[in-house]
Formats: C-alpha cells, sequence, structure tokens
C-alpha cells in the first residue's frame, strides 16, 4: 500500500536494492504536479500499482529511482510557496542523496550544481506555456478548491501571461538547447471525465505541454489529465509506451563518454557577474558557443562582437565567459577604450598571475610571454576597443594562443586579419526588449494599455538594452509606470537619458555612452557636418542617391511652364555640403567614420541602386540635445533646403518615373516638418529667408525665396486623395498656408489651393465649399489682372487652368447637380485656353490634359456616352502621365462609358490593361498606407464589367475582397465610403440577378443603411437619407424582390414610394454606382408587374414602413 499522508522531500524508492551503489549510473527523480502527492500521483487507485517503485527498478537495475514530494495545497499549514521555494527544497533533497564520489566530483565544482549533472528530461501534460485554465481559476478562487487547493503563487504563476512562467519558459529551453539535452513530452490524449467543473475538457493542451525545440519528442498518452501517470500494471499500453522512452533515455545517457575531469579551481576575473535581468541572446550566445565552446576541440582564435554603444556586446561577452568558465583555467578582462587604459589593465592581469610587478618591469611584454607560453586554456576579453589599431599588436602575438573576444563599436571589425569571425551584436526584438523593461521596472506586463505604450517607447529608444535598463529601473525607483515614464520622456527626454545608473552592469548613462562617440566625431569634421544634416531627416531612409541629389542639379518647371535645371546653390544648399558630398573620397571617408562607431549602419537601397544608411534612434536624439539652439536651428533650416532641392518637382513628368523616389521621400518631409515645428530648434520663417540676402533673390528673375522653396517642397510631395493619413495632410496644409501668408507668388498659390481643394473638400464631401474656394482665387485672379497687379507666366496659368478644370469637376460632382451645373461645367472648361494656343507650353499642356479629362468626366455624368468616350482616349492617349493616378482614373471612367453602350467585354479588357501595369499595388501592405485610390477604382469597375458579362462568382469574390480592404482602413474618406456603397450595390445586383433575393435584400437594405447612417453626414447631410436619389433605387431593386418572391403588397408600397420621389429628381441621368442600365432594368419589370396586373404604376400610395423590415424568411 502507498502512503496517503504528506510526503515532502527527496525519498530513494530502491532502498534495499541488491545493485550495489557503484553500479548505479542513473538517477530518476520523479516531480509531481499541483495537488500532487509524492506517491499516490503515480499509484493506480485500483491496483495500486505504484510503478515507479514497483515496476521500474527490476527493469532498469542500474536506475536509481527517487521521488520528490511538496506542499501544493494552501489549507496545509497555511503554505504558501512558489517555484523558488520548491526548486531549493529539491535541489537541496537531491544533493543529500548524492553523497558518493563519482556524483560528487563529477564533473566540475560547478557540476555540484543538479542542473550540470542533468541528462534528459521527461514531461507529462506540463503546462509550459501555461494553462487557461489556469486562468480560469485565478479568477474563480472558489473553484480552486474543488479542483486541488493550490497555492495562490503557484496558480498566478501557472496563468499564461505571468512573467515568471514566461521566464523560466525562455531560460529552460535556452539550457537544454545549450546543452543538447534530449526531452520527451508526453500529452493528453483524452478529455477529463471525472471532475465535473471541467469534464469535457483538456487541463494541458497539446501546444502548452510541448516545449517545440529540436531535442525534443512529444507522444501522445491515451488518458486524460488526472490518470495519465497511473498504470494499472506492466501490461498496460501506456507503460510500455512510457517505459520503452525512458530506456531509450537511460541507454542514451549510459553510452555517453563521461564528461572530462576539469581543474578544480580556476581563475576567473571579470568586472561583474551576468545578473537577473540578462535576457535573450541565445542566438548570439550560441554563436560563441560554436566557435569557442568546443570542449573537445580547442582552437585558439580570436573572435569579435561589434555593434552600438549601450547595445550590451560587453554584458554578452562576460556571460559567455562565466557559463564556459569550466573550459578555462584562466579569464581575464581588459579595457581596451585607449592604449593608456588597456596598458593599465594589463598591469592588473601581470599582477594577477604574479605576486608583485616591479614598477620599472616591461610589464606588458611580460604578460604577453606569460600568456603565450601557457599550456592551460585562456579566455581574454578586450572590451571597448573601438580604436582596432591599438589593439592589434596584440592580437598578432596571442590570437594563435588562446581565446579572445574582442568588443568593438567598429563594424569593420571583420576586415581585420586576426579576427576569425565577428558578430553584429544588435538591439533585442521587441519581445526581448518588453521583457526586460517590465522585469526591470517590476511592473505587470499583462496589462494591454501599459504593453502597448512599452512598444511605442522601446521604439523610440531602439530597443537598446542600456536605454532599456535605464528607464526600467527609473521606473522602479520612483514608481512611475510607463505611460507616465513615456510622457516624460517626451518632455524631459534630456535630463532621462543623463540619468547616472547606481546599481546597474553599465557604467554610464545613455547621454554618456554616446557622449564617447559624440566626441570622436567632433574631431573629424567631415563626419561631424554630414551627421549634423542627418540627424534633420528622418533617419530610415537615406539612401546615396538622395545625398547625391541635395547637391547636384535637378529638374523642375520655370516660369515659362517649361523643364529647366536648378543648381543646389539656387535653392540655397550650404557650399560646404555640396562640396562634402560632392566628393566621393570625403563622403565616403565620412560615412566610414560613422560606420566605424556603429552611429549608422549600412544597408541596400530598396531599388538596388547604391546604398542606405540607418540612423540609430538614440543618436538621432541625442545629438540634437548637444548642440547650442543657435546650432539646432542652423542645421535644421539647412537640411530642410537640402531636402527642397533633393525632392523631385514632378516625377511623373519631369524624371519620367512612377512616383518611387516621391512615396521614398515623403516620410523626410514629415520629419521636416515636425522639426521645424519643434521649439527646441527655434527654427521660424524669417530665419529661413536669412539663408538669401534680398539682392540674389532680385538678380534672379523667378527665384524663389527660402520659404517659397520649403512650401514648393511640400506641394511637390504631390498630396492627393487617396494618399497619406488625413491628420498628417491637414497640418502640411496649414504650413503651405503659413509659408505662403506673405508670397505675391500666385502659381505657388493655385498649386496650394488645387492640393487644398483634393484634400480638405473633395476628400470629405464638401464640394459645395471647394466650388466657393475656387470662385473666390479666380474672381481675384481677374481682380488683380485687371488692375495689373500681377503678370501671368505660363506656368502659373497652367496652374489656373487646373484650377478651372477642378471647379467644373466639384460642380458636377454634387449629389443632386442639375442641368445647368452641367451646362456651367462645360463652359467653364471651354473658358480657359494657354497663353499661346497655338504653343502652348509643356506644362500648360498637361493642364490640358486635365481639361481634357474633366470634360470626358462632365459628358458621362451628363449621359453622352460616345462623346465623353472620345474624351477619355483623347486624355489617356495624349496626356495621361504612365503610372499616375489620373491616369488609372480616366481609364476606369472610359470603362464605365463603354459598359453604358453595352460593351462589358470591352471595358474588362480595358481594366485589365491599366490594372496589370499597377502590380506595386496589388498587394495589400503596400496599398494600405496610401489606399492608392485609382488601382481600387479599377478593380472596382472590373467586378461591374464581370458582374454584366454574368460572370457572377468572379465578380463576387473580387467585391467582397475589395470590400475587406476598405473596412481595413478603418475610418474612411467620403469618396470612400462612396465606394463602399458602390460595392454593396455590385453585391446585391449579383444575387439579385441570379434570383437569389433573399441576399439580394440583405445587401440592398445594408447598402440604404450605410448611405444614411455613414454618408449622410457633415457636409453631404441630407444628400444620402432614405429619400434621396441612390437609396431611392436600392428602395425600387428591393420591391422588385419582394415581388419576385411573391410578396406583392410589401413590393408594392416600396415600389410606390420609390416611383414617386424619383420622379421629383431633376433629370438626372448618369447615376453614381449604379448605371442608367439598372434603373431601366428596374423600370422594365414595373411594367411588367404592372401589366401582370400585379401593380398600377400611376398609383399613389404612402410608404411608412421601416427599409430595414424583413420578412421572417428573409432573416
Amino acid at each position: 500500500m502507498v502512503n496517503s499522508e504528506p510526503v515532502y522531500g527527496v525519498h530513494d524508492l530502491r532502498q534495499g536494492s541488491p545493485v550495489a551503489p557503484k553500479d548505479i549510473s542513473v538517477d530518476f527523480v520523479s516531480i509531481h504536479g499541483l495537488g500532487g502527492h509524492a506517491f499516490k500521483t503515480w499509484t493506480h487507485s485500483q491496483t495500486g500499482t505504484f510503478w515507479i517503485r514497483d515496476l521500474l527498478p527490476d527493469r532498469l537495475p542500474q536506475v536509481r529511482t527517487l521521488a520528490f514530494g511538496f506542499n501544493a495545497k494552501k489549507t496545509s499549514n497555511n503554505a504558501e510557496l512558489d517555484f523558488e521555494d520548491v526548486a531549493t527544497q529539491l535541489i537541496a533533497g537531491l544533493n543529500s542523496h548524492r553523497t558518493h564520489e563519482e556524483a560528487v566530483t563529477l564533473p566540475t565544482p560547478e557540476a555540484k550544481l543538479i542542473a550540470s549533472c542533468a541528462k534528459g528530461f521527461v514531461f507529462f501534460a506540463t503546462p509550459h506555456c501555461g494553462s487557461h485554465l489556469a486562468d480560469f481559476v485565478s479568477i474563480f478562487e472558489v473553484f480552486s478548491k474543488i479542483i486541488v487547493d493550490p497555492p495562490n503563487n503557484f496558480i498566478r504563476d501557472l496563468c499564461t501571461s505571468s512573467p515568471k512562467l514566461l521566464e523560466l519558459d525562455s531560460d529552460f529551453k535556452s539550457f537544454v538547447r545549450e546543452k543538447s539535452i534530449p526531452c520527451t513530452s508526453f500529452y493528453e490524449g483524452e478529455r477529463t471525465r471525472r471532475n465535473r467543473l471541467f469534464r469535457g475538457t483538456k487541463i494541458v493542451e497539446k501546444a502548452s505541454a510541448q516545449l517545440f525545440i529540436e531535442n525534443e519528442e512529444a507522444i501522445c498518452l491515451n488518458g486524460d489529465h488526472i490518470n495519465l501517470v497511473k498504470f494499472r500494471n506492466s501490461s498496460d499500453e501506456r507503460f510500455r509506451l512510457v517505459f520503452d522512452s525512458l530506456k531509450k533515455l537511460v541507454d542514451k545517457i549510459r553510452n555517453a563518454p563521461k564528461p572530462k575531469r576539469m581543474k578544480e579551481h580556476n581563475h576567473i576575473f571579470v568586472p561583474f557577474r551576468p545578473g537577473r535581468y540578462f535576457i535573450g541572446r541565445h542566438d548570439e550566445l550560441a554563436s560563441l558557443h560554436n566557435w569557442l565552446g568546443d570542449e573537445d576541440n580547442y582552437v585558439p582564435q580570436a573572435v569579435a562582437l561589434h555593434g552600438v554603444g549601450g547595445v550590451g556586446k560587453t554584458q554578452l561577452a562576460i556571460k559567455y565567459a562565466v557559463d564556459h568558465s569550466h573550459l578555462y583555467e584562466w579569464v581575464f578582462f581588459a579595457n581596451a577604450a585607449s592604449a593608456e587604459v588597456l596598458r593599465n589593465d594589463f598591469r592588473q592581469m601581470q599582477h594577477r598571475v604574479c605576486e608583485s610587478v616591479d614598477k620599472d618591469e616591461n610589464f606588458v611584454e611580460k604578460i604577453l610571454a606569460w600568456l603565450t607560453s601557457q599550456e592551460d586554456r585562456w579566455l581574454l576579453i578586450l572590451d571597448n576597443a573601438n580604436h582596432l589599431q591599438d589593439v592589434s599588436p596584440y592580437l598578432s602575438r596571442l590570437a594563435h594562443r588562446g581565446h579572445i573576444i574582442v568588443t568593438t563599436q567598429d563594424s569593420r571589425v571583420d576586415e581585420n586579419e586576426f579576427i576569425r569571425a565577428a558578430l553584429h551584436v544588435r538591439s533585442l526584438t521587441p519581445e526581448a526588449s518588453q521583457e526586460l523593461l517590465f522585469a526591470r521596472s517590476g511592473l505587470d506586463p499583462s496589462n494591454e494599455g501599459e504593453a502597448e505604450a512599452a512598444k511605442t517607447l522601446l521604439a523610440e529608444i531602439g530597443h537598446l538594452p542600456l536605454a532599456i535598463d535605464s528607464a526600467g529601473a527609473y521606473m522602479s525607483v520612483r514608481r512611475k509606470s510607463v505611460t507616465e515614464y513615456a510622457s516624460l520622456f517626451h518632455e524631459y527626454q534630456k535630463e532621462l537619458l543623463d540619468q547616472p545608473r547606481p546599481f546597474s552592469n553599465y557604467e554610464r548613462s545613455v547621454s554618456g555612452a554616446l557622449e564617447l562617440n559624440f566626441k570622436e566625431i567632433d574631431t573629424r569634421p567631415d563626419a561631424s557636418a554630414l551627421l549634423s544634416l542627418l540627424i534633420f531627416l528622418n533617419r530610415a531612409e537615406v539612401t546615396e542617391a538622395f545625398l547625391k541629389r541635395g547637391v547636384t542639379s535637378q529638374l523642375s518647371w520655370g516660369s515659362n511652364g517649361e523643364a529647366m535645371t536648378v543648381t543646389p546653390q539656387e535653392n540655397y544648399v550650404p557650399e560646404a555640403l555640396i562640396k562634402l558630398i560632392n566628393n566621393p573620397i570625403r563622403l565616403w571617408d565620412a560615412l566610414e567614420d560613422l560606420m566605424s562607431l556603429s552611429i549608422i549602419t549600412f544597408g541596400s537601397a530598396e531599388d538596388g541602386a547604391g546604398s542606405s544608411f540607418t540612423l540609430h534612434p538614440l543618436y538621432h536624439k541625442c545629438a540634437k540635445h548637444r548642440m547650442s539652439r543657435d546650432l539646432r536651428r542652423k542645421h535644421c533650416a539647412e537640411a530642410l533646403l537640402f531636402l527642397a532641392h533633393a525632392f523631385p518637382a514632378d516625377e511623373y513628368i519631369l524624371e519620367k518615373r512612377d512616383g518611387v523616389l516621391t512615396r521614398a521621400y515623403i516620410p523626410h518631409i514629415i520629419y521636416a516638418y515636425e522639426s521645424f515645428k519643434h521649439p527646441d530648434n527655434d527654427l521660424s520663417i524669417d530665419f529661413l529667408d536669412s539663408f538669401a540676402s534680398p539682392q540674389s533673390v532680385q538678380q534672379v528673375a523667378g527665384r524663389l525665396r527660402p520659404r517659397e522653396v520649403v512650401a514648393k517642397l511640400v506641394l511637390d510631395g504631390d498630396l492627393t486623395y487617396g494618399q497619406g493619413e488625413p491628420k498628417k495632410n491637414a497640418y502640411l496644409l496649414a504650413w503651405i498656408d503659413e509659408l505662403l501668408k506673405d508670397s505675391t507668388h500666385l502659381g505657388l498659390k493655385a498649386r496650394a489651393l488645387s492640393v487644398r481643394l483634393v484634400i480638405t473638400y473633395y476628400e470629405n464631401g464638401n464640394y459645395a465649399g471647394g466650388i466657393r474656394e475656387c470662385e473666390k482665387f479666380l474672381d481675384s485672379v481677374k481682380q488683380a489682372q485687371q488692375s495689373n497687379q500681377t503678370t501671368i507666366d505660363e506656368l502659373t496659368n497652367a496652374e489656373i487652368g487646373i484650377i478651372h478644370s477642378t471647379l467644373a469637376e466639384l460642380l458636377v460632382t454634387e449629389v443632386g447637380s442639375g442641368s445647368e451645373q452641367f451646362v456651367r461645367s462645360k463652359a467653364l472648361l471651354k473658358s480657359w485656353s494657354p497663353l499661346k494656343p497655338e504653343a502652348p507650353s509643356r506644362k500648360e499642356t498637361f493642364a490640358l490634359g486635365a481639361q481634357a479629362r474633366i470634360l470626358g468626366k462632365v459628358l458621362k455624368d451628363h449621359g453622352e456616352w460616345a462623346e465623353s468616350e472620345t474624351q477619355f482616349k483623347v486624355y489617356l492617349d495624349k496626356y495621361a502621365a504612365k503610372g499616375t493616378q489620373p491616369e488609372g482614373w480616366s481609364a476606369g471612367d472610359l470603362a464605365h462609358t463603354l459598359m453604358e453602350q453595352d460593351r462589358a467585354a470591352e471595358a474588362e479588357e480595358i481594366l485589365r490593361t491599366y490594372l496589370a501595369a499597377r502590380p506595386v499595388y496589388q498587394s495589400m501592405e503596400t496599398r494600405t498606407p496610401n489606399r492608392r485610390s485609382d488601382t481600387m477604382y479599377l478593380e472596382m469597375l472590373l467586378g461591374e464589367s464581370l458582374m454584366l458579362q454574368e460572370k457572377y462568382a468572379e465578380s463576387e469574390a473580387l467585391m467582397q475582397q475589395l470590400l475587406e480592404h476598405f473596412f481595413s482602413f478603418g475610418n474612411l474618406w467620403h469618396f470612400e465610403k462612396f465606394r463602399v456603397a458602390f460595392v454593396m450595390t455590385v453585391l446585391a445586383r449579383i444575387h439579385h440577378l441570379r434570383g437569389d433575393y433573399y441576399p439580394a435584400i440583405m445587401y440592398w437594405n445594408q447598402m440604404i443603411d450605410y448611405c444614411a447612417n455613414k454618408m449622410d453626414v457633415d457636409e453631404q447631410k441630407g444628400k444620402w437619407d432614405r429619400q434621396s436619389f441612390m437609396p431611392l433605387i436600392a428602395e425600387l431593386s428591393l420591391s422588385d424582390c419582394y415581388f419576385e418572391l411573391g410578396k406583392a403588397e410589401i413590393g408594392r408600397q416600396r415600389q410606390a414610394h420609390s416611383l414617386l420621389l424619383l420622379e421629383k429628381t431633376d433629370g438626372q441621368s448618369w447615376i453614381l454606382g449604379l448605371g442608367t442600365y439598372w434603373l431601366n432594368e428596374l423600370m422594365t419589370k414595373a411594367r411588367k408587374w404592372a401589366a401582370a396586373g400585379v401593380y398600377e404604376l400611376d398609383a399613389k400610395l404612402s410608404y411608412q414602413s421601416s427599409v430595414t423590415e424583413l420578412p421572417q424568411e428573409a432573416a
């Protein structure tokens, strides 16, 4: 019988065994779980078989079986243990049983620790990743007594979100990986049957019961959690499976070569031991182990760790040294920050190997000679060797005699002939960063708000361990949350980065660590000048080509409307920068200086042309902090003018590119705005203008002032609807207005209005407001011309032509536009012409193209299909710039006119042709940030053309994908809301035409509700409600569905209501998103129902019921 009383500690189950202790080669230790018992957990309730004691010894005579028990119930003696308490008890008990000589002396002093003797692990439904039921139990403690009555500490640490469990899981996996220890994980094959509370569930799911590491075997046992390790007898199928696995493991352990006996005492001289906050770095440690840790094949060599200051190179080197100290007789650490500091540390090393060092002795030569003469293994860490020339003489003598780890910020270290291998130590992963921050601060990582705030903060400090350690320590000491610290960081960034680091392995503050490199760069004028430019640009978006653009002549539009070349000097780029970047020797020397200190890292540009440079975020911040206000202001303004010159003026037309540069450089504009507005930079418009003397502006006709150069930069960003973020677009528009407030440059003001019209008015559905702005501007131009206050050149005239075309478009875009708006719109388009109609400038030709495109839209919206088709073809063939959004929109409009003329197949061909030219925008990842309006418009119309050709399945799949895509944007702009309604109508019509009337009813009602609730708001209030044109057509469509379903009464009410109101519309021919062909189809069917006697077309019926009302069958 098995004792049912509590059994604590380690118990030898083989007492009285005939096998001599010296013949025992393996200890097998059983450890129960929560609410378990050292003996009963493993004992079958009916047969009383305690298989570890009763079945294993005879079958595995060389194995000693031990059982460990601990207090796993809180009600017993008011116990409240946690993982550390139980682990301590286990280790103490095992040590007391491992008293014979072999167990004590194997294999090193560290091997006395039980962990060093572990050779295999077997788990039975162990929740490595936590149990979802533990989360449940911690909430409902009353049920915990029903289950196992566990200590609260255990329940807390078993929750799937427990930081303690995550830390233990990570540490254990690292341990077994590094030691290549085999593991077997058995998991539950059946659901729990006996416990009423959790009947039908698995206490530990399969995924949580596995480690998912290389040397693990996962096996399913046919049993639930309660009976998984209770075996009836030796014939039990589960026992045979477990025994076979154990025997395989025991045989592997017994046949493995015995570890070498190392000397009992070794000499480790390192400045500190890694603490509990050393987190992650498993791959880096594995690389060091692969290079240096082969116990049987000792090859003297030097390796290097390189990376930015504060990334944890020193901690990593010391961690390896301490973990592998059993391999070495001697471990030394020397600071190689300078030649003198290194000499002093060599003196200390010599003192450690000799009792005394005479002041006049050549101690460096002596310690080098001592190291080269040693037969014992040694490891030397040369830390902070940023000047590799200082350590190269020593490497040449020592690299072939022992192991050396060099830590440096110089990424060129792998070029050193004495370094066998080099590892780039990067910032921590986001996951490891978060783990370190919460461990250091002692805060709860399960708080979602804090976790989200931590993500943002950690990205800002570049996931740098030094900065994370500093932030976490500050939170811990000052009792601040992550959110509170982030708020302080934004306001007092410099002060927090200057905070000293007491009780830390890091010697300096964040700023202090970086300042050493800044001082080094101060001695290198070209590197310093280049860094002063880079810190005021977007840190992650600088390429070699971009730097070259900023100092070489670029194309722009001249006042005559033709392309012209502009020099960097004309855009006020500083002469010193021009000379530096245009000299390839000086430029690359400066870049290599910055790279040698890991201030920047190199990569390949996305387009494959040249290199890209990324500045570490903390250098990006701290470099500004150490500048005086005057220097910050100066360098910020210089970077802004540099960017203005580098940015393409009109990439599609002048450079015949597809917009890749414009999209890549947009982040620089955003960062430039933020720098301009930041109070610390003290930058004003007047200071910008100080870069040009009054004489320099007057001497060159048409030369822009610096403020106008910057305004042109933002306008060149090609802001338009369907791109960017509304909030950022809004403040960029406000910045343009501020820069041009006192400008007399009519062309730039016209361009600014064009951008504002689409962003502020078109995008938000405020067409009436846009019409007023256009009319106001054109009136001011007319008055200025009449009073001879301005002279209009070709460039300005072209911009005015764009305003005419935009006004014409707005007039017919407004819902409910009547015939007089169409007449006025066409007249307005004819009222503008180039200054020399017979010989228009290139820029005016572009305006003529916009005129042709808008005229095509006006004709289309008025139902003049053939004439509209002609205009769109003229625009696409003669004017359209390939790959631009206007080209895509016009191709879509052309397809729509073809569909109105019953040419859907031809429309499909055109749509597919233009979509094929836009593959870069087809993926969700590349399209979502800028919403690529023309591509989605083409896809919408492709779905329409497929529907008209009865390709219903293909059309429906495309429309569903588009609907999901639109809703992924979050807040939608007005024109996007209209497109959502369009897609809903296509889906409704697909089911309607297929005779699936109930799904059609659902989509028609969905479309009506969407118009009323989402579109009939703000500037469009009253234009999309249930009584407006589009919803009324949907209402008429609903009536037809009900007639088809034989529900004539509902159909009659809806049809009468919609027809009465449709008669009051002002003769609209073009029906947005539905096409006139659909209304014609509905009217034809209405006459059919009337002819059948189901309905009288001239009946006057009131309509009161809700449009969302559905018959029970539809629901």
